[in-house]
């Protein structure tokens, strides 16, 4: 399950990648892992450009930089944030320690609602997922 969503969300942000305007008709996106090439991570990301291949009917490809070659995971994290990285794999336990990443928090608590109508009612109200993103400790002032 955790692997169709992770497919599932990666083919959807790079469909918007390149549909996006400014983007030359061949893409090749950057993902970079701190996994040795063997690991699942790896071998998801090859399996993602595998469909991104096919999906774009050849026009997009991916690029994976395996082993932390671009540095840990809070490199990668500011290399992404910054756009000179396009995707990063990374757990949510890793996601989960950092301190941008809160709104991941409600990947870990999958059964706080009844569907998918019931998430997209909370997440769409003033009170729901900014707020729940900040449970462990207040913004910065």
């Amino acid at each position: 399950m955790l692997r169709r969503f992770f497919l599932a969300t990666a083919s959807a942000a790079a469909l918007v990648f390149a549909t996006s305007a400014g983007w030359a008709a061949d893409v090749t996106l950057k993902i970079a892992h701190v996994a040795p090439p063997k690991a699942q991570f790896h071998i998801n990301a090859e399996i993602f450009g595998k469909h991104l291949r096919k999906m774009s009917g050849g026009s997009m490809d991916i690029e994976i930089v395996p082993g932390g070659a671009l540095g840990n995971l809070v490199q990668l994290w500011a290399q992404l944030k910054k756009g000179s990285l396009d995707m990063h794999t990374i757990d949510i336990g890793a996601i989960l320690a950092m301190k941008d990443a809160g709104l991941f928090f409600i990947v870990t608590m999958p059964y706080l609602f009844k569907d998918q109508a019931h998430l997209h009612r909370f997440s769409g109200t003033g009170s729901g997922l900014a707020n729940l993103s900040y449970h462990r400790s207040p913004p910065a002032s």
